[in-house]
């Protein structure tokens, strides 16, 4: 039982580091999507 508590706790943890990958990823596209259409604009 406590190794599977122990695990289930792993897997949530890696879980919410991969989250906040996948969201830095999100932003950074954002930003880069505006910033490149931004560029555009300007020539």
């Amino acid at each position: 039982m406590t190794i599977f508590k122990a695990n289930e706790e792993y897997l949530v943890k890696n879980d919410f580091s991969t989250n906040q990958i996948l969201t830095k990823l999100a932003f950074l596209t954002l930003f880069l999507t505006v910033f490149i259409n931004a560029f555009l604009s300007l020539l």
